[in-house]
């Protein structure tokens, strides 16, 4: 429900309706500045207020912020309404994002973390891809997000009957033990931030590049077969977390994404066939940005998941996000200076390997 609000709305509706309405691109910036602002502040403040006992207060609280946030954007008409909203739907979701996280391990089993956020991911894509609701005009869309929040607060009360897994118990669940990865957390956020920013650019570029978006995001045939590439690409993913495969995931996603911007920027040159690896690469690297923190290979307590997970989500999600779409707005292209530059650096944050903690007894 959270991808969903994410993917449809923050992402793509809201832009929609505030191009509908506001034509100054001064003022588009303005309002896309505060949502990213909002955003930021959102992940801070989960960060500091984030408790495992209340964690199911806190993820309802994030949900009933999105549905306020979302039904003021529908009701926008100026740019201070709109700027009320894009800081609300920032400050929203940027705390439920958090929070949503730092959860994962208090609700799902630890050795199917990966999987189970593979397909909340896969099925979140799948969703926003189905035709009715992908080619819907924008306050439709908004709408349906809202709905989704709604869902989300009801699953939340459902939840809230069931005891708690508790999953964090690693003397209980030996089989879990694993030492963390010989990798520096920056490095893990550069990798993010370069990846975000090639998908929110080349998102973006596509839906307003109408000769690409034919090829890519057009019609019902191309929009089912992103929706199960998606959702088959996700799960995929979230085995390969399961199994400690990182590192594939992530690289992975990155030399899709290179191929395509390299493709987008020569003519003609854009296939059905990169289109599918650019959807492979969105749904690899996603769900691995979900699940990655909350994987009992990388921590093995949530002290530090809260603080963690809004610095990843602040300066590769929210920073990532707007750098791409931004970029693409002003230049309408994307520079082969950054391109060089993302293939130089990239290659440099993925020293790392992970280990085990203890040897099985077989070897």
């Amino acid at each position: 429900m959270t991808f969903i609000y994410f993917l449809i709305f923050a992402q793509f509706a809201y832009l929609e309706l505030v191009l509908e309405n506001i034509s100054n691109k001064k003022d588009l910036k303005i309002i896309m500045a505060l949502m990213g602002l909002g955003g930021i502040s959102g992940c801070v403040l989960a960060s500091i207020l984030f408790s495992d006992k209340e964690y199911l207060i806190y993820l309802l609280a994030g949900f009933l912020g999105c549905c306020f946030s979302g039904i003021l954007a529908i009701l926008s008409e100026s740019l201070i309404t709109f700027s009320l909203s894009a800081t609300f739907i920032g400050i929203s979701l940027g705390f439920l994002t958090v929070c949503l996280v730092s959860s994962l391990p208090l609700i799902l089993k630890i050795n199917r973390l990966g999987i189970s956020c593979g397909l909340g991911t896969g099925i979140a894509y799948f969703i926003s891809n189905v035709p009715i609701i992908f080619e819907a005009d924008a306050p439709t869309q908004s709408m349906f997000a809202v709905i989704c929040c709604l869902a989300g607060m009801l699953l939340i009360f459902i939840l809230s009957y069931f005891p708690n897994n508790d999953s964090l118990n690693m003397a209980d669940q030996e089989e879990t033990l694993f030492r963390n990865p010989e990798i520096k957390f920056y490095k893990i956020v550069v990798q993010f931030l370069i990846l975000i920013w090639l998908d929110s650019a080349l998102f973006y570029f596509v839906q307003h590049n109408q000769e690409v978006k034919a090829v890519s995001w057009s019609g019902n045939t191309i929009l089912w077969i992103n929706a199960f590439i998606h959702l088959i690409a996700a799960i995929v993913a979230g085995k390969l977390l399961d199994n400690r495969k990182i590192k594939t995931c992530l690289v992975s996603s990155f030399i899709f994404f290179i191929i395509v911007v390299i493709l987008v920027k020569i003519p003609n040159t854009l296939t059905p066939l990169a289109h599918i690896i650019y959807v492979v690469g969105i749904s690899f690297y996603s769900t691995t940005l979900v699940a990655y923190l909350a994987l009992p290979f990388i921590y093995s307590d949530n002290t530090n998941i809260a603080y963690r997970t809004a610095w990843l989500f602040a300066i590769a999600g929210w920073i990532g996000s707007a750098l791409g779409i931004g970029m693409v707005q002003d230049l309408n292209e994307i520079p082969w200076l950054l391109i060089v530059f993302f293939i130089i650096v990239f290659p440099l944050s993925q020293s790392f390997k992970i280990t085990a903690l203890y040897e099985s007894s077989s070897a």
